[in-house]
């Protein structure tokens, strides 16, 4: 079974939430994409370091 680590705020209907998984080093972020555009999350994951993959 993977290692998950739970960061950041839980989602909820108007939350983003994020699941860290530390085995595979993947994260999998869940958005509402009515608030928040795809670009901006991957500019924003990317100039924090991030490799996103879409």
């Amino acid at each position: 079974m993977p290692r998950h680590d739970r960061r950041g705020p839980r989602g909820g209907p108007r939350r983003p939430s994020a699941v860290l998984d530390l085995e595979t080093k993947r994260t999998t972020v869940r958005y509402d994409p009515s608030r928040v555009e795809e670009d901006a999350l991957v500019t924003t994951l990317t100039d924090a370091g991030y490799a996103p993959a879409t």
